[in-house]
């Protein structure tokens, strides 16, 4: 694709994006794949490369949060499109301008009967509903191993990680350490799913 574009003179006036709906678990904590009470980092972190076709937005990296929310806004500006305003997300490009140094304090994930709340040093998994396991109408004999662990498997309890003081790979659970964290990201979870049970 991209030799076709560059072949066709069309890399001055293309955005090119490589990004992708999830990342997935290698083994890391005991699973492979994607599992909807794993929102760490290795299945929320989405990859976000940009070729812009301003030469000086090239060729760097740039911190900051972003969401897959962010990913219209920026599209649609740079296409000279109106709505960009209208929608949830923020142009991830003001990131790579100068124009902010962050666009979210925080961003959420979501995925099954579980949701995450992740800042710049946090990260918190949560129950977002409870489960089916008394619902007649589940039937655990046919229904696929993958809606087994998403929908009727107990719940596991929140849960909140420190990789800004170097557990990277938010391998240890410190919920119980830093209760006064735990309680402001419960805050920020309870903003998008209001009847969560925990």
């Amino acid at each position: 694709m991209l030799e076709t574009i560059e072949r066709l003179g069309l890399f001055e006036n293309t955005l090119v994006v490589f990004t992708s709906d999830h990342g997935t678990e290698f083994m890391e904590h005991g699973h492979l794949q994607k599992h909807p009470h794993l929102l760490h980092h290795q299945v929320a972190r989405l990859p976000l490369i940009v070729h812009h076709p301003e030469a000086d937005l090239n060729g760097q990296r740039v911190g900051g949060l972003t969401s897959a929310l962010d990913f219209m806004p920026p599209f649609l500006n740079f296409l000279g499109e109106d709505g960009a305003d209208a929608l949830d997300g923020s142009d991830f490009l003001e990131l790579a301008t100068g124009e902010a140094k962050s666009i979210h304090d925080y961003v959420y994930s979501g995925y099954g009967r579980y949701g995450s709340v992740r800042d710049s040093e946090w990260n918190y998994l949560f129950p977002t509903e409870t489960g089916l396991q008394d619902d007649p109408e589940v039937d655990e004999e046919t229904m696929p191993p993958d809606l087994i662990t998403a929908l009727v498997e107990p719940l596991h309890p929140p849960r909140l990680y420190h990789y800004g003081a170097g557990d990277f790979d938010e391998m240890n659970n410190v919920i119980d350490r830093h209760p006064e964290v735990a309680a402001r990201m419960r805050e920020l979870a309870l903003r998008k799913w209001p009847d969560a049970p925990a």
